[in-house]
């Protein structure tokens, strides 16, 4: 059999994933090839696609991300059916978001192409696991930032609000909340909340931790997704609070 792995979309570690399925290949004798940069790769055809069944994968755990690269090309369908076919692929496995699994979904419906995908979002918006590819590593981050707001909030005696990502879910806020000891956080998904009622308890941490600590401090994590809070109109694609 030959396969066909590629990695598409925005910045995670892959290598975890493309570990287990290379080494779970090679004990079967199985041939596998890799696409350059997402879909860019098969695309292109020649130049594009490499073999990796030998290649030395045991150091690239250090690197994080993916030594197939990763982009977000929406290829020509015609032109990947072509070189899928010129390679021999027997089954194609994406690892990727809602755009590289969305092509994979259009070659199975459309030209009845075997796919295995991999779902990869750092959001963890997806059924059928405890967490897909990223988010460990956006919750990490995620801690360790609120974790050094904390300390310049302290230290300075400031309301530090720190935004993270989230485009339907809050998972991640809920990680710096968790395990980076957030005080307060202004979700996505709760869109009954107004800027008066936040500002209100914000203020309210702010004071009860001068009691508390010493010093009057607050860390707020805000969700990227949070455009349903009330008193909040976009500007330019920017949100801003309106008077």
């Amino acid at each position: 059999m030959r396969l066909l792995l590629l990695t598409g979309g925005g910045h995670v570690d892959f290598f975890p994933g493309l570990e287990v399925i290379i080494k779970a290949e090679r004990e079967r004798n199985n041939t596998i090839l890799g696409s350059l940069n997402g879909w860019a790769g098969i695309q292109k055809g020649s130049g594009g696609v490499v073999d990796i069944t030998d290649y030395p994968i045991e150091n690239f755990h250090r690197m994080g991300g993916s030594f197939l690269g990763s982009s977000r090309t929406k290829p020509d369908l015609e032109k990947v059916i072509s070189h899928l076919r010129k390679f021999a692929v027997d089954v194609v496995v994406p690892f990727g978001g809602e755009d590289t699994l969305g092509i994979a979904n259009m070659l199975h419906n459309q030209f009845n192409v075997p796919i295995v995908g991999w779902p990869k979002t750092m959001d963890n918006d997806t059924g059928g696991s405890y967490a897909s590819i990223g988010y460990i590593k956006a919750a990490d981050v995620a801690m360790r930032n609120t974790l050094e707001a904390l300390s310049t909030a302290y230290t300075h005696s400031r309301i530090v609000l720190l935004p993270v990502f989230g485009r339907n879910t809050d998972w991640i806020a809920g990680a710096a909340a968790d395990y980076g000891h957030a005080h307060y956080v202004i979700p996505a998904e709760k869109k009954d909340l107004s800027l008066a009622v936040v500002a209100q308890q914000i203020k309210r941490i702010y004071h009860e931790n001068k009691e508390r600590y010493g010093n009057p401090f607050a860390v707020v994590v805000v969700s990227e997704a949070a455009s349903g809070l009330g008193g909040v109109k976009r500007i330019c694609g920017q949100a801003s609070a309106s008077r």
